[in-house]
């Protein structure tokens, strides 16, 4: 009777700890898509590849992140809050982007001593790739007529005023 009852809790142990093992799995992998592979399954190629950032960037975290919600003459109105990005790619289609927000906007004024870039290969580095190279990020001079409104993702560097940043570096990573 004594080694059923231990076989039992032995058991029981067991898959407790099989099921911590899978959650532990589950939640140290945000970026890989819901459901679990094991053994290099596709968990493995859906991690985005790490990035050199470019040397035009400044080193601290920037300011204001987020979507382009729309521009009105040399102001910028970013999304900030619970900001979706999702790709949808068809077999015989365009890819599908689509980024929207809910919630508070912040205004970024731009004037003409804001620098401007575009991130060349952001889209590369998202989609992750088998080479886990280290991959430079590479940026190009652009202007605000390359920013489209309601598409893209903005990082802003400059100096907060109340609810506007007036900005000293924008990067955008449009689609």
């Amino acid at each position: 009777m004594k080694l059923r009852t231990m076989g039992l809790c032995l058991l029981v142990f067991i898959l407790l700890a099989g099921a911590a093992f899978i959650a532990g799995r589950w939640i140290k992998s945000p970026m890989a898509d819901s459901s679990l592979h094991f053994f290099g399954g596709a968990d493995e190629f859906r991690r985005p590849v790490e990035r050199t950032p470019s040397p035009e960037l400044p080193v601290r975290a920037p300011d204001v992140d987020g979507a382009v919600a729309h521009l009105v003459d040399n102001s910028l109105f970013v999304g900030v809050e619970n900001v979706t990005f999702t790709t949808t790619y068809h077999e015989n289609g365009p890819t599908e982007r689509d980024l929207s927000y809910t919630g508070a906007e912040v205004e970024v004024l731009t004037t003409k001593d804001t620098r401007i870039y575009c991130d060349l290969n952001w889209q590369e580095a998202s989609r992750g790739s088998q080479d886990r190279g280290v991959l430079q990020q590479e940026v190009t001079p652009c202007t605000l007529e390359d920013i489209k409104a309601e598409g893209g993702w903005i990082s802003v560097w400059g100096a907060r005023r109340g609810d506007r940043v007036v900005a000293e570096i924008l990067l955008y990573m449009g689609f």
